[in-house]
């Protein structure tokens, strides 16, 4: 649990004080808080189980003879970045019987959409409190006997500001274990899907595949993309030695099959993407 979680959850705790004004106004003792501390952890701990068996009792069809086609998607940020969708999302998935989003939507209509066509499974992205968007932080889905990881990806600040920094000066992105620390979290699972990044990526370590789709939205994506700011420049550097394809948007095919190894496809959406809204 992150201290965000706590100041969130403390809001509704002291019927609407919130932050570092609502603990003070609040005047309860040091016991006080510790006793609310150890319910959190337990409230916490008991949404991911619950999302964990909510994974695994869903009903997913099957796909053809081969399995089950999962559609794996990032970093939507509908209404936030992209007025909508694009149509070519739902055309790549439309043959899925399970989808999964790895977090920042940032409009919850995009899972009902999502939902016409298959059941979704998402969790909490960076940007989607803001939006009231609540979900589970990370779940894990079985799926034809493979246990498959999902979550956002992003860490706390100090590890991302680190990341950043090595990554623009010296060119090449770097994660900082990223990989490991997902695959500690989640223990023995078969793959693990994550975005944040907004990079396309499958590599495996320690065992466990780990697939980034890529972001729906992308700053490549919008042919008018100057690199204006100073946060964009930096990400231009720190993406300089990677593929372009890595950097469009995209989204990946999982096909699930029981008693083989997961078979996933990076799809860029071809078309281009121009935001709605300013970033």
């Amino acid at each position: 649990m992150t201290i965000a979680e706590v100041v969130i959850r403390h809001y509704d705790w002291v019927g609407g004080r919130s932050g570092i004004k609502g603990f003070c106004e609040a005047r309860y003792t040091l016991r006080d808080y510790f006793t609310y501390w150890r319910a959190l952890r337990r409230t916490v701990e008991r949404d991911r189980r619950a999302a964990a068996v909510q994974a695994s009792a869903l009903e997913i069809p099957r796909y053809g003879q081969a399995g089950v086609l999962i559609g794996a998607l990032a970093d939507t940020h509908v209404l936030e970045a992209l007025p909508e969708l694009p149509a070519e999302v739902f055309e790549l998935l439309a043959e899925c019987g399970l989808i999964l989003h790895a977090g920042d939507i940032t409009d919850p209509a995009v899972l009902g959409e999502l939902e016409r066509i298959a059941p979704v499974l998402a969790v909490q992205g960076d940007h989607d409190r803001e939006a009231g968007i609540r979900l589970p932080r990370s779940l894990v889905a079985e799926v034809e006997g493979h246990r498959i990881g999902l979550i956002h990806g992003r860490r706390r600040r100090p590890l991302e500001v680190a990341a950043a920094l090595l990554s623009t000066a010296t060119g090449t992105l770097h994660t900082l274990g990223l990989h490991r620390h997902l695959r500690q979290s989640f223990g023995s699972v078969d793959a693990i899907v994550y975005g944040h990044l907004h990079v396309a990526d499958i590599r495996t370590v320690d065992g466990a595949m780990f697939i980034n789709p890529g972001g729906v939205y992308t700053l490549r994506g919008d042919p008018a993309y100057l690199p204006a700011k100073l946060s964009d420049r930096a990400f231009d550097r720190a993406t300089a030695a990677m593929p372009p394809s890595a950097l469009k948007p995209s989204l990946a095919l999982i096909r699930a099959e029981r008693g083989r190894p997961l078979d996933v496809t990076l799809r860029t959406l071809s078309r281009s993407i121009r935001p709605g809204v300013s970033r």
